[in-house]
């Protein structure tokens, strides 16, 4: 196919522009509803440096350096002193003693502390929450889901951004019960419990071969068919259960590379120098705080879930027809996300104890009203998310037991693996550190369906991050609502109005992309 030569204003790299440029040409007019016009229009403001974002990516796509801030105050960064140290209120990775020593580094400092931008936690975890509900209800897709004979060119650009070409076992990608009728099972809910009493198991007998589907609000028609003589809100309680037992590792993953690789990373983008060539250069990033303190570290616990005002539940999932048996959770292996700031503060954030009978839910759905349509789900008033510290122990309805933790923000391994723009990454090293990071969490080696999986996932949840980010939206934040469970399918009618708040039927939400996803949107034809 020919592709018009682009002008460009960096002669020194034509070869890596032009290349860059067919390669985007050409993926975007695969797409559906592309309008070519309006996508050269866009890739040429694009090229000739008359857009400057923050995300801009530079003609070789190595665009982000992962930049982390201090894990501890141990001497002033310009005379050495230990005593009376401070860390920069706006960037958190530099220390003082004075300010003396301060205005001293000023000069330099200023180039990389003038923009950094912190996010609080307090009120950013709704959003990191809903991140794991929505990539759960969207679920990865397998090689054949996509279009067949698509040109191999198309194909090796769903490689370069995670999106699964390779067919793999079906049983990886649905869990048993969206397979089979039910025969019969308990309602899912909470179960108090007493000082005496253990894990409780639950079975769930499966019928005959049924693909209930996948779908942003599920059909009261089709559950019907899927659990027979049951009502609707019932039904509806077990598949939100079901669905919210899947993909714990690897959402898990995702998230923390994803907080890692767009909430720490500096861009490369266009200068602003008058007059001269136009050249390429690191913006600052975003700073993860809790309260005033900044967050020194954060990663993944490894551990048990055991039960405190809430019994932990087991689930099994038995087939008559070939007597087999699955049980898709292990409350002896559960992860869960863990920040820790400068000051020596522990946070830890668990989303998924919901299926273990945990219901805590969060109001997330002021924080997605900023996405798009395409990245706005039903539910998001109940999003399954425990936010706690030390403090609030004695209020938790269970406990977590903590046998290991994986730092993900001073995994200098990873920052090599998230330095290219691409979410997925685009070389095997890149791949392999990745892998080699998620086999020592599980303890085993990863699967090709796993490691597609978190690739998939990284590239929706970039998107996503990136339009929260880009627009500073967690400035307007409120502090959340929090649930003590999930109540909109109680039985005596249920809270549409709550289920569908945030949602695409949303009337309160009209956003449409910003960035550089806003500048190709129109002319992709996606909203």
């Amino acid at each position: 196919m020919y592709v018009d030569p682009l002008p460009t204003p960096y002669p020194h790299e034509e070869e890596d522009w032009q290349q860059s440029y067919q390669s985007m040409m050409q993926g975007c007019r695969a797409v559906p509803g592309t309008n070519p016009a309006k996508l050269r229009e866009a890739l040429e403001k694009m090229y000739n440096g008359d857009v400057d974002f923050d995300e801009c990516v530079g003609p070789t796509g190595n665009s982000k350096v992962i930049s982390v801030p201090l894990q501890k105050l141990d001497k002033c960064g310009v005379c050495a002193k230990t005593t009376a140290l401070r860390l920069c209120s706006s960037c958190a990775s530099a220390i003082y003693c004075s300010k003396e020593c301060q205005r001293a580094d000023w000069r330099e400092h200023k180039l990389f502390c003038a923009q950094t931008q912190q996010v609080n936690l307090k009120v950013f975890y709704p959003f990191i929450a809903y991140l794991f509900d929505y990539l759960r209800h969207r679920g990865p897709k397998s090689g054949e889901d996509l279009p067949k004979n698509l040109d191999p060119f198309i194909l090796s650009k769903f490689e370069q951004l995670g999106l699964g070409t390779r067919p793999h076992k079906s049983d990886f990608y649905l869990h048993p019960v969206f397979r089979h009728k039910i025969l019969r099972a308990p309602a899912p809910g909470a179960r108090k419990a007493t000082p005496s009493e253990n894990t409780l198991h639950h079975n769930v007998v499966l019928g005959e071969k049924h693909n209930v589907g996948l779908s942003r609000i599920p059909d009261p028609a089709k559950l019907s068919i899927w659990w027979r003589g049951k009502p609707p809100l019932v039904s509806i309680k077990l598949y939100l259960h079901a669905l919210r037992e899947t993909f714990i590792l690897e959402i898990t993953v995702t998230i923390s590379l994803l907080l890692l690789s767009e909430v720490y990373s500096t861009h490369l983008s266009r200068g602003t120098s008058e007059g001269g060539p136009k050249t390429w250069k690191h913006r600052p990033c975003f700073r993860l705080e809790y309260g005033h303190s900044p967050v020194s570290d954060f990663g993944i616990c490894k551990g048990r879930i055991r039960g405190k005002t809430n019994r932990v539940q087991t689930w099994t999932y038995y087939e008559p027809k070939t007597n087999t048996r699955t049980t898709v959770l292990d409350p002896d292996n559960h992860y869960w996300l863990y920040f820790r700031t400068i000051k020596g503060e522990e946070i830890i954030l668990d989303c998924c104890s919901y299926s273990y009978g945990m219901e805590t839910c969060v109001d997330a759905s002021g924080c997605i009203k900023c996405l798009p349509s395409m990245f706005r789900h039903h539910g998001s008033a109940r999003t399954p998310a425990n936010f706690r510290t030390a403090q609030d122990a004695d209020r938790q309805l269970y406990t977590l037991v903590e046998e290991k933790r994986f730092s993900v923000m001073h995994n200098t391994k990873l920052h090599k693996a998230l330095s290219w723009e691409v979410f997925g990454g685009r070389r095997e090293d890149q791949h392999a550190i990745v892998r080699e990071f998620m086999t020592e969490l599980q303890g085993k080696p990863v699967t090709l369906e796993q490691e597609d999986c978190v690739r998939e996932f990284r590239t929706m949840g970039a998107m996503m991050l990136s339009q929260v980010l880009l627009g500073r939206h967690w400035k307007d934040w409120e502090r959340p609502t929090v649930h003590s469970r999930d109540d909109c399918f109680d039985e005596g009618g249920s809270k549409r109005k709550e289920y569908m708040k945030g949602s695409p039927e949303d009337e309160t939400c009209q956003t449409s992309f910003s960035g550089m996803l806003g500048l190709f949107s129109e002319a992709l034809g996606i909203n």
